[in-house]
C-alpha cells in the first residue's frame, strides 16, 4: 500500500467530485448534507452505512477545505495542535512573524500585530508575567479577506515552531516592509 499525504488525498478527492463546488458555501453545504445523512443512519442504527457516510464526509471535508484554499496537511497539523492545547488546558502566546495570538485552550482570546523586535520582547515579558507558554510560529496566517483560488493549488506555507531569535528577525523584516524608505 502506498502512503499518501493528506494533500494528495485532497487533490484526488477534488478530481473525483462529479461537480466540484464553485464557492466555499457550496462546499460547506455539501459537507453538511453528508454529515446529516451520517447522523440519520446512526439514529436508525445502520452502522455500516453510517461508516460509509462518515468516510464520504471526510472526503467532502477535504473538498470544502480546498474551496477555501487551505492546505489539508497543515490544517490537520493545526487541528491536532489545537486539540493538544485543549486537552492540556494551557494558556499560550502564539508569536507569528506579523502578530501574536493569545490562546486559552483552543480558543483565541486576543491578539495584536507585531512591528518591531521590541514588540516580540514585550510579548515574552507579558507571557511570563501571566505564566503563559510562548510558542513561536514561522508563517503568516491567511489574510482575512484573501480570495481563495479554485485551481487546486494551495498557497499556504508550512507552519512550524521557530526560535525566539527567528521571531525577532521576522519582526525586523516586517518593520522593513512597513518602512521601505529607510
Amino acid at each position: 500500500m502506498v502512503s499518501k499525504t493528506i494533500r494528495e488525498v485532497q487533490q484526488e478527492a477534488w478530481i473525483s467530485v462529479a461537480e466540484p463546488p464553485q464557492t466555499t458555501r457550496q462546499g460547506l453545504e455539501a459537507l453538511q448534507q453528508k454529515v446529516a445523512k451520517c447522523l440519520e443512519q446512526l439514529q436508525d442504527e445502520q452502522l455500516p452505512q453510517c461508516q460509509s457516510s462518515l468516510e464520504d464526509a471526510l472526503l467532502q471535508t477535504l473538498v470544502a477545505m480546498k474551496t477555501m484554499n487551505l492546505d489539508a496537511d497543515r490544517g490537520f497539523e493545526r487541528a491536532v495542535a489545537r486539540q493538544q492545547v485543549t486537552s492540556l488546558r494551557q494558556r499560550a502566546f502564539h508569536v507569528y512573524p506579523d502578530r501574536v495570538e493569545i490562546w486559552a485552550g483552543a480558543e483565541i482570546r486576543g491578539g495584536w500585530p507585531l512591528y518591531t523586535p521590541e514588540d516580540v520582547e514585550a510579548v515574552v515579558t507579558l507571557a511570563s508575567q501571566f505564566e503563559c507558554e510562548v510558542v513561536y510560529r514561522d508563517t503568516k496566517q491567511m489574510p482575512l479577506f484573501a480570495k481563495p483560488s479554485f485551481t487546486g493549488q494551495s498557497n499556504t506555507s508550512h507552519q512550524k515552531e521557530i526560535s525566539h531569535e527567528e521571531a525577532t528577525t521576522h519582526a525586523q523584516s516586517n518593520l522593513f516592509l512597513l518602512n521601505p524608505a529607510e
